[in-house]
């Protein structure tokens, strides 16, 4: 179908976090143009916002299809305006959403399209990527969206403290921040909260003296059990 085509290389012209579906917008022949209906959160006063903008009015010159925009701040009214055009059958042709658990409906009913799936009519999609770090999907294992911004932080370590709490502490405090940032990156957090979660983290550890590696695998498990059952 063109339709799909044309969903498919708008997917691989933006490079950034994004869901191809299968419905709504105007059905084409061979020859004719392509209307997608496309739902990002790149509006208001986010910084991607014009570059999004930028991006769509270059495809759509260079295809000729157009594009019917429907992007909204992302908050909870967002989140279930989408969900709910996906339980309609209204959804869009084109979705930028939450990577993780949000999604789980729409690839347990086959509505949205992977990474590899891409891939096989557009090779090079997401070749800058580093595919070890992109999520997989609980629901099937496969990979459907890529990130949408890169984050490069430089993490500050109070040596005197680590040191003087020694033993098993360490383990916690990279443990914890390792999973905060991870939760921050699939947004299922504010920025704020990473050092909050560190610090509860590190709070409720009791400290083991000379731990083992069995003890420094166990305390690692123990700091990422602590921060599901919280965040």
């Amino acid at each position: 179908m063109k339709k799909r085509m044309a969903a498919l290389t708008l997917a691989a012209v933006m490079a950034v976090s994004l869901t191809a579906c299968g419905s709504g917008g105007k059905e084409g022949g061979s020859g004719d143009s392509v209307k997608l209906n496309v739902t990002t959160t790149f509006a208001g006063e986010d910084g991607n916002a014009q570059n999004f903008k930028n991006a769509v009015a270059a495809w759509e010159k260079e295809t000729g299809n157009t594009v019917e925009d429907a992007s909204a701040t992302s908050d909870e009214t967002f989140k279930t305006r989408v969900l709910t055009d996906f339980e309609t059958g209204s959804e869009p042709d084109v979705l930028f959403f939450f990577n993780g658990a949000d999604a789980n409906n729409f690839i347990e009913a086959g509505k949205v399209v992977s990474i590899d799936e891409i891939r096989g009519e557009y090779p090079d999609y997401a070749a800058n990527m580093n595919d070890d770090l992109i999520t997989a999907s609980l629901v099937d294992g496969k990979k459907y969206a890529v990130p949408v911004n890169g984050f490069w932080e430089a993490m500050f370590v109070n040596t005197e403290v680590l040191d003087a709490a020694g033993g098993s502490m360490p383990t916690v405090y990279n443990a914890a921040n390792e999973r905060a940032v991870s939760k921050f990156l699939d947004r299922k957090i504010a920025y704020l909260e990473i050092p909050e979660i560190i610090e509860a983290s590190m709070e409720a550890h009791k400290v083991t003296a000379n731990p083992t590696v069995e003890q420094i695998l166990e305390t690692e498990q123990a700091v990422y059990e602590f921060i599901e059952s919280r965040w």
